[in-house]
């Protein structure tokens, strides 16, 4: 997988809490840090996401469904999951007996109803791929939808961040 390349302003936001970390935690052995350029197994998460996912929660007539959006955030690459095996899909997402999966291709549809992903079958099964859409392009277009506060809260964020011009579609 093909790391991005970071700016200098994004290096030195890196080298700043290198040294709030080096200078509070001395003792700290390097495995014990979680750290994407050099670890595998990891996906990147936009900073708005905890916003998002409370945003999505907040929508009503809707079961909380945070939960397996997140799950297949973890598993996309490039936007697209392969639903290779639903049992571990619906764990992966919090659902556990006899009645995982069916709650798992529940909250699939509830996401697909709400355009937060778009699916295509497999062989055998209601949902062979899916695909992650924007949560950035999501927010602008669940404005009214979700909680006021939450929307305004994630817009400032992503603003702040410098992605406004995402969330308008530009």
């Amino acid at each position: 997988m093909a790391l991005m390349k970071k700016n200098a302003k994004s290096i030195a936001y890196d080298k700043k809490f290198e040294l709030i970390r080096i200078n509070n935690w001395p003792d700290l052995k390097i495995n014990e840090i979680w750290r994407p350029d050099s670890s595998v197994g990891y996906t990147q998460v936009p900073k708005i996401m905890p916003l998002f996912l409370h945003g999505i929660d907040s929508i009503q007539g809707h079961k909380k469904l945070s939960e397996t959006y997140f799950a297949l955030w973890c598993r996309a690459t490039v936007g697209v999951v392969e639903v290779e095996n639903e049992k571990t899909m619906a764990l992966e997402a919090g659902f556990t007996g006899q009645r995982a999966v069916a709650a798992w291709k529940d909250r699939v549809f509830s996401l697909i109803d709400l355009k937060l992903i778009k699916t295509k079958p497999g062989y055998g099964n209601d949902f062979g791929f899916i695909l992650i859409r924007n949560p950035y392009v999501l927010l602008h277009e669940l404005q009214g939808i979700i909680d006021q506060g939450i929307y305004s809260t994630a817009i400032a964020k992503a603003v702040k961040l410098g992605a406004g011009k995402e969330i308008r579609g530009s």
